[in-house]
């Protein structure tokens, strides 16, 4: 008897005596997916539900990469955001960050003038 896994990277060859009426657990090789095997239905899969509920309980426990970027990125951005609001602070107990200040009204300009690029575009679409 040849049994196949769901995933079908997997086929048992059991002889046909091995099975018994009441049935078989089997483990897949590939895929280690476990199910319930019966001889008296040929194609009677009844996934394990303690297996099944651990493996997705393991999977919600998993952080997600993209999450846990997403957090740094974030920090990353309060952190840049609170150093630019707490100039006279951070200039008194870091002189050496002037060049940083400097860039930063350099930056902002740029955006300033390109937001104000791109409002004066706009407009002038809704003018005619």
């Amino acid at each position: 008897m040849i049994i196949e896994c769901k995933c079908q990277k997997y086929k048992f060859q059991i002889p046909g005596n091995n099975i018994i009426q009441d049935g078989k657990l089997l483990k897949c090789g590939f895929c280690d997916e476990e199910w319930f095997h019966n001889k008296l239905t040929t194609d009677t899969d009844i996934p394990l539900p303690n297996k099944n509920q651990e493996k997705k309980v393991q999977a919600i426990a998993k952080p997600n990469k993209n999450s846990i970027v997403l957090i740094v990125i974030f920090l990353l951005i309060a952190l840049f955001v609170g150093i630019l609001f707490n100039r006279d602070l951070v200039l008194s107990k870091y002189p050496n960050f002037v060049g940083f200040f400097e860039s930063a009204d350099i930056l902002r300009e740029i955006i300033i003038q390109n937001a104000n690029w791109v409002k004066e575009i706009i407009q002038n679409l809704f003018k005619k």
